[in-house]
C-alpha cells in the first residue's frame, strides 16, 4: 500500500506474523521518507529507532495518542 499511496501517520505493531513492525519501518521509509511512523507496542521502550516518529505503549492512552496525531499533522505542515 505504502508504495501506491502516500501516508501522513502510519501505526505499527512491533510484533507482527511474518514481518515485524520495525522490519515493516525500515520498508516504509525505504519509500517514503516523510510518512511518519508511530511504533506500538506493549513494552515501554524509549530507545526505538532514530526513524519512527515516536511510539506508544499499550493499553493506548487516547489522550496521547491524540497528541501524536497532532504532534505529527503539525510536523507535515512545516
Amino acid at each position: 500500500m505504502a508504495r501506491n499511496t502516500h501516508f501522513d501517520i502510519v501505526f505499527i505493531d512491533v510484533v507482527m506474523p511474518g514481518i515485524d513492525g520495525f522490519q515493516t519501518l525500515e520498508e516504509i521509509k525505504k519509500i517514503d521518507l516523510i510518512t511518519n511512523v508511530i511504533m506500538v507496542t506493549n513494552q515501554n521502550i524509549e530507545d526505538f529507532t532514530d526513524k519512527a516518529f515516536a511510539h506508544i505503549t499499550k493499553p493506548v492512552d487516547l489522550t496521547k495518542l491524540l497528541q501524536l496525531i497532532s504532534n505529527a499533522i503539525e510536523k507535515n505542515r512545516r
